[in-house]
């Protein structure tokens, strides 16, 4: 297989994972008894999605990854496509894709079945992305680790506010997702709080900073960067 097959083939795989993961698709069907089963995805039971999604598509991904390196011979490369790869699968939503809708009247042993499934999404989503880490970027993450964080003295609600406004003024250019800048960030400070600070950077930049930002902020007195001009 060439390179290019095989990146290509990577992107069918991950988009079906990604897919597989994120979207509910619920039907019910019923069985020569009278009673019905719950469809999640095109599968019946928790094993065979589960396996599914780990013995068939997350194997075929890794054997898809040693093929580029085997072609390529640049771990940092392979660590890069490993990184493009995580955030395609990085989501918090899912999606109801169902004729029947959320709101279905389903008995509690049906109710209780969706949950579960819905419950084994995020967990292979998490597992997936940790093996990805562990088998790909541990070494990444041990020289992260080396890295003195710097202590931000305030709230973390105020540091997102701060590379909010550093980014819309011109003085911060992102490259990637907004999921890989919080990354970063957290990476690099030590903020106090019970909640993550990457966790806080999406929430923030979710819910809390309109566009243009409020200019009522800590940091609105920020100047543009006369240089983009």
């Amino acid at each position: 297989m060439t390179l290019e097959d095989a990146k290509y083939q990577i992107s069918i795989n991950v988009s079906t994972i990604k897919k597989l993961l994120q979207i509910r698709s619920i039907a019910v069907v019923p069985n020569q008894e009278g009673n019905n089963y719950i469809i999640f995805n095109d599968f019946s039971t928790l094993e065979t999605f589960e396996n599914e999604v780990l013995d068939s598509y997350y194997i075929e991904l890794e054997s898809l990854i040693n093929i580029c390196y085997l072609n390529e011979l640049d771990a940092n490369k392979r660590a890069l496509l490993v990184e493009s790869i995580i955030e395609v699968l990085t989501f918090e939503e899912h999606y109801y894709d169902s004729n029947l809708g959320i709101e279905q009247p389903f008995s509690l042993r049906e109710k209780q079945l969706i949950h579960q499934f819905e419950e084994l999404q995020v967990k292979l989503q998490i597992q997936i992305i940790n093996q990805l880490t562990s088998a790909y970027l541990s070494n990444k993450k041990v020289n992260m680790a080396k890295i003195a964080k710097l202590t931000w003295k305030g709230e973390q609600k105020e540091l997102a506010e701060l590379f909010d406004q550093l980014k819309r003024k011109g003085w911060i250019t992102v490259k990637g997702s907004n999921a890989s800048y919080y990354r970063a960030l957290a990476a690099l400070f030590e903020v106090p709080g019970s909640i993550s600070l990457e966790a806080n950077l999406k929430d923030y930049h979710r819910n809390d900073a309109p566009s243009p930002i409020t200019t009522q902020g800590l940091f609105s007195v920020i100047q543009p960067n006369p240089s983009n001009n």
